[in-house]
């Protein structure tokens, strides 16, 4: 969406709908109706895009051969389990891992870092290398349940 001078991202799914777009000095807030979608940093240079990476991640669910390219992406500095998960789901199942490290990533739409970081270094530390892992694990710290070995079980 553009707002003066610079462009700011949405999430996909509100891509073509009519918004409010509150300018702030500190920042840009973009509502449909009274729903917040997206929160930026305001920028005042002539041109500038703001992107929120999170914004994309349903897009590239769509499309994983763009995640390298995705100029949304670039620069988004990942906690040092995440390269070693994709690593290694790639490393496992090819183009499907791709697939399932973009899952992953949708995870940070829902919940903190803190919590996502943490399962992909369990499930990464277990080599149960999968999106249900990671999940079962992110649940399992929210809830604050204790992990154990029931990923393992047959």
């Amino acid at each position: 969406m553009r707002y003066r001078l610079s462009d700011y991202s949405v999430p996909v799914s509100y891509a073509h709908r009519q918004v409010l777009i509150k300018g702030f000095v500190d920042e840009v807030v973009i509502c449909v109706g009274t729903e917040e979608i997206a929160r930026h940093p305001r920028s005042y240079e002539r041109d500038d895009v703001v992107f929120n990476p999170l914004h994309y991640l349903a897009l590239l669910e769509k499309k994983p051969g763009a995640l390298d390219q995705a100029a949304p992406l670039q620069g988004w500095d990942l906690p040092a389990p995440f390269a070693e998960f994709r690593r290694r789901a790639e490393g496992r199942m090819g183009k499907h891992g791709k697939r399932e490290y973009i899952q992953v990533l949708r995870f940070l739409e829902t919940f903190c870092m803190d919590f996502v970081e943490r399962a992909v270094a369990e499930a990464t530390r277990l080599q149960v290398i999968s999106y249900d892992a990671v999940k079962q694990l992110t649940l399992c710290a929210v809830e604050r349940r204790q992990t154990g070995t029931f990923l393992l079980r047959d």
